[in-house]
């Protein structure tokens, strides 16, 4: 497997960048050395901290050493934990000496989460470089089958990561049964990535992990001494909970990893407290820990930044290079989804046929039929059969669109008695329909007064979208490719850039501004600019007139639009993730093989 691809958030799973080969027993000086070895190729000081000595530690402020004989601290001393002296005037901070603590049986025995609090689920969106590439869920509930002292903890990361120059989807699920101190009882998990397929489960019985599962098709049962002291895959994250590290604190703890199917030694070292820029209103004051995680001669580290509570809100991983910040469900959400547009490949789809009628003038076609062959689904679910253009599908795989002039076919949906009737959808604000949007009622307005010959009492919506289209056409906002983001509308009109979405959503709100029901078409449109005849995704909006739906594009100088497009779907763009109705019509386009058919 690819380790680069691992998601920091699953603690655990960042050990997965040790050698998984090679290993065997050793003598406790052999495993010093090679403890040593890897704490120097990770980037870490492996010489043991005299007593008093603090040292500054690569990506961390300042941090603590770890002496080579440590012990639970005697909570009756001043230097069992770090106390944090107030100054009342300046309302400061300031940390007393380092201190090196151990998770042991002890400090175990406290519960890490108290029932109260729960259920409780967090959130992460995750980028690599500047690129959004997943999410992180985590949910803890209390498990109603084994009583209120033992805990749930289910989690999911996605994210889509690039092997070999190709995109490949990585999923990972892990679910645990805890006790409320941490200790584990069963886990259970998979992680698939390209052909790489795992699945695992285990559970504790007294001193032995019981561990089964298949790796690649290949099924493995072992068992695994167990000590008291050993923690499950959140190990670090009940730690910080448990009791909150304070700064220059160094802890050590052990945890098992699933995947490897080893006991990782782990280690936090706090930093300072420092501002750090979070998705959560702005800044906030974080503590900053390196953990570190030791596996046979390898190893890997990460930073962390967690508040006064041990609650994190943010991680990296500099080797991976991927940053994780605490978010809301939606935001993860939608990084999810143009994680998920940006692995589909397609540029275009080739055109056969007569395709010399694409490019005659609207008026000398009352319509034309397109013939497509896709994959296997339900043709009448997959393209649209509405308002202006009918779908017949002559078998499983092929289906025929046939797409109409305006003016030559009404929906059949659409009745006198209901041509009154209007989806609220279709004239609310939204973000990315902001009609109210200051800018854009006034935008609307100049639109319209720029036409003396309108009325605003008598125009037809027709009209006055169409003046509202001449007068995007006179901006001059350029049109660039579909970059499989979405900008603002104030975006495309200050950079005067917008891609065939950004131009509808922009278009759709000055009309809904003007009271006129708009709403955004996607799919797929012949591209005249190819020497080779090919359709390439679009989108176009589509204003109500009476019992009509009447096609329009600021993209276009001419109206009425020319029959050289199908519609796939058609969506108000009012939904939190706008995302969700691209996908549902990019993951189509790789599969379609499209024909013009003659007269």
């Amino acid at each position: 497997m690819n380790t680069r691809s691992i998601s920091p958030s699953f603690v655990f799973l960042v050990s997965i960048l040790a050698c998984l080969a090679g290993c065997k027993e050793r003598t406790r000086d052999e495993q010093d050395k090679a403890t040593k070895k890897v704490l120097q190729e990770i980037g870490v000081d492996p010489n043991p901290m005299k007593p008093g000595e603090t040292q500054v530690a690569p990506g961390v402020h300042e941090s603590s050493k770890l002496s080579g004989d440590e012990s639970v601290p005697n909570d009756k001393t001043p230097d069992s934990h770090m106390a944090m002296e107030t100054n009342s005037a300046t309302e400061t901070t300031r940390p007393t000496r380092p201190t090196n603590t151990v998770d042991n049986q002890n400090n175990l025995k406290q519960k890490w989460i108290a029932a109260e609090e729960l259920p409780r689920e967090t959130w992460e969106v995750q980028y690599m470089g500047n690129s959004p590439v997943g999410f992180f869920y985590r949910k803890i509930d209390v498990q109603k089958a084994y009583g209120t002292s033992n805990f749930r903890q289910e989690a999911e990361s996605r994210m889509r990561v690039s092997i070999k120059g190709k995109s490949q989807e990585q999923r990972i699920h892990v679910m645990t049964i805890e006790r409320d101190n941490g200790e584990l009882v069963t886990f259970e998990g998979s992680l698939e990535m390209g052909s790489n397929k795992q699945s695992f489960k285990g559970k504790v019985i007294q001193d032995v992990l019981q561990l089964s599962g298949d790796d690649n098709g290949q099924p493995y049962s072992v068992n695994i001494e167990w000590r008291k002291d050993y923690r499950g895959p959140f190990a670090v994250d009940q730690s910080m909970l448990r009791r909150p590290l304070k700064p220059r604190e160094t802890r050590k703890l052990k945890y098992f990893d699933p995947i490897l199917r080893k006991i990782i030694d782990g280690r936090l070292e706090a930093g300072d407290y420092i501002m750090t820029p979070t998705l959560f209103g702005g800044s906030k004051e974080l503590l900053e820990v390196r953990n570190i995680g030791i596996f046979g001669e390898s190893g890997s580290q990460s930073l962390l930044w967690v508040d006064k509570r041990g609650e994190g809100f943010k991680s990296y991983v500099q080797a991976n290079d991927i940053l994780s910040f605490r978010t809301e469900p939606i935001a993860a959400q939608i990084v999810a989804s143009i994680a998920d547009l940006r692995a589909i490949e397609f540029v275009s789809t080739p055109l056969n046929g007569p395709v010399d009628r694409l490019t005659s003038a609207p008026s000398d076609l009352a319509s034309i039929t397109f013939r497509i062959r896709h994959g296997s689904g339900d043709p009448f679910r997959m393209f649209a059969g509405r308002t202006g253009q009918r779908i017949h599908s002559p078998n499983p795989t092929t289906v025929e669109v046939t797409v109409f002039k305006y003016g030559g076919e009404l929906d059949p949906f659409l009745d006198k008695d209901s041509a009154t009737k209007v989806d609220d959808g279709t004239l609310a604000s939204s973000v990315f329909v902001p009609k109210d949007n200051p800018q854009v009622p006034k935008l609307a307005a100049a639109f319209i007064a720029s036409d003396k010959a309108l009325s605003p009492d008598s125009t037809s919506n027709t009209e006055k979208a169409n003046t509202c289209r001449q007068e995007l056409q006179s901006l001059r906002i350029s049109l660039k490719d579909f970059d499989k983001q979405l900008g603002t509308i104030s975006n495309s009109l200050r950079s005067q850039q917008a891609n065939c979405i950004e131009h509808a959503l922009l278009f759709a709100s000055t009309c809904r501004a003007l009271g006129i029901p708009a709403r955004i078409a996607m799919g797929v449109k012949f591209n005249r600019s190819t020497e080779a005849p090919a359709m390439v995704f679009h989108a176009w909006i589509e204003i109500r007139e009476g019992a009509r739906w009447v096609p329009m594009d600021s993209t276009e100088d001419v109206f009425p639009i020319p029959l050289d497009r199908i519609k796939i779907r058609e969506s108000n763009f009012n939904e939190a993730n706008p995302y969700l109705d691209i996908l549902k019509v990019y993951r189509l386009l790789p599969e379609l093989d499209i024909q013009v058919m003659p007269r």
